[in-house]
């Protein structure tokens, strides 16, 4: 029976108590039930007990649509639950609860619980329609359920005079209890409107059995308005009808959230198993083998198509992998990955070895929601004969194409390409023909030999081109024979030979040739060689279609031969002019002048560094790539050529893509028409960059060369004069109080003679002439002190500024050179702000930045010293900076500089190991960047003119042609308790040396002098006194030097000038002991 149906019956059989009830109402004095209590209790009992399972069951349901509505019931019925309990307890006739049981106590809990149940259906009906917009916590319902439960019991039960009276004896019911009876009824008439104007949204369970529900509630209310004793029967019905009015909601809620589902399920399952049984009907009847693998390539699914195919029942197939019952033994697992990892559909042809079927493969990747996990559907379906008629197509269009490829392959290639484009077609002919090798035979000597020029030999037939060159066609006569005749020879087989082809068939055997067919090629109207086929695996007989379709290959074949061979010999004649222009750096060019064309050979664009593809040939073009600062007179000789019909012979510079310059020597000749009128401009370029290099190369060493010699000149006379001053200046300081004003003035003195001797080493380096002495050296100081040199000629409107943030900038340099490095950039610097002003800066630093590397040259894994020299000048073009460290670049105007600063500084920094780069952007700026190698160690030491100094009382013979050299060594030496024997000529002095050679302990003499100078002197008392040691002094001399001085054995070589230090720790080094002096004891000898 139906659910709705069920429940009107059920309706209709409570309905009847009621209209008996109704009847009861006319019969006056109703008595009152004698068991009604005992009634009352039990109908109380079973309905609290009902709306508890209303509760429980309500409460723990999780109704996916609308919970909330379902919350707000549930949790609504528990109060009414708890409420009817307090009203059972309550109740005239039992033991009174807290406070005396009256009707009106009793009257006032039931009210509070019908009030509850009647609100709480309402809500429950319209959230159904109105659903919130975030469900309610079923917790938060309860505990507000609660609390409405506590509050009215707790009035009811302990304040029950604070509610009107609802029941007065005698009388019957108040106006304010049928008032809250029709409340009720009212609630529950408005939940029947909503159930009946929105019942699409309600569930068919939920209408069946609310609706009787419903008006069970309002009949049980309606009783309650119209009895007038609390336990007359009327009282007792509205009880009934509110029991079987609970249990129709229990039942509402049982259907709709326990039974119902689990009646949905099963219906479910059984239209499951109908709709698989119907998809595994209809997939087996799919005539396409079917079959599903999971990622391990284990089939978990396939039909009866595909087990017929692997001739397997469907039990041994299932679970086991694809590739062993797959109808070839290997899988296409490729595709498979392929499909997993893009996710999209792929396709294969599958060929079994051993049915001969051929199957295409589609792969779907298919994935689990559920899982995740990913499988593959793959639908096999037999293509064999769709196969075999492709085939048969596919041979028609090769047999075409390989007639329009070959046409389109030897007509437009090219020379280079013909013996690759005949390869290929030998390739494709024996393919096409199914023959085993295929070749061309070129005669050569007048058709006195033939060689084999091209072969092709399918896989395991052997090559026969390298034995077969430059055989006579006269050892094979039948062959050649029928060949000069341009006939075509055929052999299906070796039988069919003629008797005298006796040299032919056993050249065939031993190339294991069964069968053969070869054609004459002719080209331009000669016989150049032939075109062949071999059959060597089996016999072949080749059709007439065939063999017209090899003439057609052969007659292609030639004509590609003999063009190739006109091309060979015209670019045989093109390659020796064009490498005669390029041996001699000549191109030619040919202007036309009306149309503005110009034409250049291959040299011209290698001499302008452009290619012929990217760059069109014009006048205007060929403007642009001369230098600017030639091109007025370029364009001014080129007029004068037309216009005057002067030669045009002209040396220019060119400036190439690169930026690399060139020069050119151009010579040209013009073309002109009867009138005079120029046509034409045919002429020469050369290049002439290295012999202009090597002319200014010759000049400038000329140059230095003559800078050397008055370099050594003044060196050495300038160096006689620095040495008596800074002898004569150590003595003073020797014997004035430190801290005064004249050593001080003194300390001064012996400073810059010092900074003039190293000017002069700074004119020798300069000059190529100098010596490079380097040593353990901070570069702060130097820094600092080349500024201080260097303020007083630097204007003062150009900032000089030093930061130093290392300590660690001890390097091995000479501090000469270093000076001279400081010193030449800070001037370069100050010249490029000598209008403006600006600011020169020197930063010293220690290069540590990580994943820094190093600039070309130097070696990873050093430690780095780095010095920057930046300015706020001009900045340097881009154009030119590749070139600022050349020799005698320069872009300063004649006279202002010679273009060699930047480029010994650059010499210098190299000779210590290091490397400058230079950074700079025009109008803000240059930094140049010197990275020097540190080094572990002490600085060299400054000498101090207070430390004593060792001396001795050894006999010393001290020559020099300079009065003023003696006049300040000897007494620094005499000082020091050495005694001396002067002379100022050389002569006089080995004459006293023969007197007595052992008169003396030690010569120390001067290299440039009258007579003999120092160094034949020395010779001469040297084989006089082997032993004697010798000291040679000089200002400077290209002639002498430290190994010349050790093959004469000479003891030591000294260069002037020299302090008192320097020549001292010579003087004991040579004579091998050392005695320090009290610096009190260093006074003026009398003598002198």
């Amino acid at each position: 029976m139906p659910q709705s149906l069920a429940a009107l019956t059920l309706f209709f059989l409570l309905g009847l108590p009621f209209f008996v009830g109704t009847g009861l109402l006319a019969v006056p004095d109703i008595p009152p039930f004698s068991f009604y209590s005992a009634l009352h209790s039990a109908v109380e009992i079973f309905t609290v007990a009902v709306a508890i399972l209303v509760f429980a069951m309500g409460f723990h349901l999780l109704e996916k649509k609308r919970p909330t509505a379902l919350f707000v019931l549930a949790s609504a019925f528990l109060g009414v639950a708890l409420l009817d309990f307090l009203h059972l307890i309550s109740h005239s006739g039992l033991p009174d609860f807290f406070t005396t049981n009256t009707p009106h106590k009793a009257t006032i809990l039931w009210l509070a619980a019908r009030l509850l149940a009647a609100g709480a259906l309402l809500a429950w009906a319209l959230l159904q329609v109105i659903q919130p917009v975030k469900a309610v916590s079923r917790y938060l319902l309860l505990s507000a359920s609660l609390a409405y439960t506590f509050f009215c019991g707790y009035v009811g039960v302990f304040y029950p005079e604070w509610v009107p009276a609802t029941f007065v004896p005698g009388q019957g019911l108040t106006p304010f209890k049928i008032g809250m009876e029709w409340l009720v009824i009212l609630l529950h008439a408005a939940t029947l409107v909503v159930l009946a104007g929105c019942r699409h949204r309600y569930s068919r369970g939920w209408l069946s059995f609310l609706a009787p529900a419903l008006l069970l509630l309002i009949a049980s209310e309606l009783f309650f308005t119209l009895y007038v004793q609390v336990n007359d029967t009327i009282n007792l019905l509205g009880h009934v009808y509110r029991l079987f009015a609970y249990l129709l909601i229990y039942r509402a809620i049982f259907i709709e959230g326990v039974r119902q589902p689990y009646i949905r399920r099963e219906e479910a399952l059984r239209l499951i198993e109908y709709g698989r049984q119907e998809w595994r009907q209809t997939f087996d009847a799919i005539s396409d083998p079917i079959f599903m693998h999971d990622t391990d390539f284990r089939i978990t699914l396939c039909n009866q198509a595909y087990a017929g195919a692997v001739g397997l029942p469907l039990h041994r197939i299932i679970g086991r992998p694809y590739y062993e019952v797959l109808p070839r033994s290997d899988g296409p697992h490729l595709e498979c990955r392929e499909a997993l990892a893009l996710g999209e559909e792929r396709e294969a042809d599958l060929l079994p070895a051993d049915e001969g079927v051929i199957y295409n493969i589609r792969f779907i990747p298919v994935r689990y929601e559920a899982t995740g996990n990913f499988h593959f559907l793959l639908i096999m379906r037999d293509i064999t004969e769709r196969k075999r008629a492709e085939e048969a197509l596919r041979f028609q269009l090769s047999f075409q194409k390989l007639v329009a490829d070959l046409s389109a392959d030897f007509v437009t290639t090219s020379r280079e390409r013909t013996d690759l484009a005949v390869n290929h077609a030998l390739a494709l002919c024996a393919d096409f023909f199914q023959a085993d090798r295929s070749y061309v035979f070129l005669f050569a000597d007048y058709r006195h030999t033939m060689s084999n020029t091209y072969e092709y030999c399918a896989e395991g037939i052997a090559s026969h081109i390298e034995a077969i060159q430059e055989v006579p066609l006269a050892a094979f006569p039948w062959f050649s024979r029928k060949i000069l005749m341009q006939d075509v020879v055929h052999v299906p087989t070796l039988a069919i030979l003629p008797p005298e082809a006796v040299a032919e068939k056993t050249e065939f055997a031993r190339q294991d040739i069964q069968s053969l067919i070869c054609l004459p090629l002719v080209g331009d109207g000669h016989l150049l060689g032939f075109f062949g086929l071999d059959a060597v695996r089996k016999s072949t007989t080749w059709s007439n279609d065939q063999i017209a379709l090899l003439a057609v290959v052969a007659d292609i074949i030639a004509v590609a031969l003999a063009r190739a061979k006109t091309e060979l010999q015209l670019e045989q004649n093109t390659a020796r002019l064009e490498n005669a222009q390029r041996i001699a750096h000549i191109g030619n060019w040919d202007w036309d002048i009306l149309n503005r064309t110009l034409v250049w050979s291959d040299e011209i664009y290698r001499i302008f560094g452009v290619a012929p593809q990217e760059f069109a040939a014009s006048y205007e073009a060929f403007l642009g790539y001369v230098l600017p600062s030639d091109r007025p007179m370029v364009e001014q000789a080129v007029q004068e050529a037309l216009d005057e019909n002067q030669p045009y012979d002209i040396e220019h510079r060119v400036q190439r893509p690169d930026g690399g310059l060139r020069w050119v020597r151009e010579h040209a000749e013009i073309i002109r028409d009867e009138t005079g009128r120029p046509l034409r401009m045919s002429g020469t370029v050369q290049d002439i960059t290295e012999r202009k290099s090597l002319e200014e190369q010759i000049l400038q060493a000329r140059k230095m060369e003559a800078v050397g010699v008055l370099a050594g000149g003044i060196a050495h006379d300038f160096n006689n004069i620095l040495t008596p001053i800074m002898m004569h200046t150590q003595m003073v300081l020797m014997d004035t109080p430190a801290g005064t004003s004249a050593h001080h003035s003194l300390e001064q003195v012996q400073k810059a003679a010092e900074r003039a001797r190293d000017l002069v080493r700074q004119i020798l380096d300069f000059s190529r002439k100098g010596k490079y002495e380097p040593q353990p050296m901070k570069i702060g100081p130097v820094i600092k002190e080349g500024l201080k040199f260097l303020r007083s000629t630097i204007p003062m409107h150009i900032e000089l500024a030093s930061k130093i943030f290392t300590g660690r900038d001890l390097v091995r340099a000479d501090p000469t050179q270093i000076l001279q490095v400081v010193m030449n950039l800070t001037i370069n610097a100050a010249q490029a702000m000598h209008e403006k002003g600006g600011r020169i800066e020197i930063t010293l630093s220690e290069q540590d930045e990580e994943g820094w590397l190093p600039p070309p040259g130097l070696p990873l894994g050093e430690k780095y010293l780095k010095m920057v020299v930046s300015d706020t000048g001009v900045g340097i073009p881009s154009e030119i900076l590749p070139r600022i460290f050349e020799p005698y670049f320069t872009t300063k105007g004649k006279g202002e500089g010679t273009g060699m600063g930047l480029a010994v500084v650059h010499g210098m920094v190299e000779k210590h190991g290091g490397a400058i780069t230079v950074k700079s952007e025009p109008g803000k700026g240059t930094d140049f960047e010197i990275f020097l190698p540190l080094v572990a160690g002490e600085a060299a030491t400054i000498s101090d003119f207070n430390q004593p100094l060792p001396g001795g009382r050894e006999r010393i013979l001290l020559v020099d042609d300079d009065q003023a050299v003696l006049a300040a060594v000897a007494p620094a030496l005499a000082r020091l308790g050495y005694r001396l024997t002067t002379k100022t000529d050389s002569l006089e002095a080995l004459a006293a040396f023969r007197a007595d050679p052992s008169c003396f302990d030690l010569v120390i003499t001067d290299q440039t002098m009258p007579g003999i100078n120092g160094s034949a002197m020395a010779s001469e008392m040297l084989r006089l006194r082997p032993e004697l040691p010798v000291i040679l002094c000089t200002g400077f001399s290209g002639k002498i030097n430290e190994e010349m001085v050790r093959t004469l054995g000479i003891a030591a070589l000294v260069a002037k000038p020299f302090g008192m230090e320097d020549i001292v720790q010579v003087i004991r080094k040579v004579l091998g002991k050392e005695r320090v002096r009290d610096p009190e004891s260093m006074k003026w000898p009398e003598s002198w």
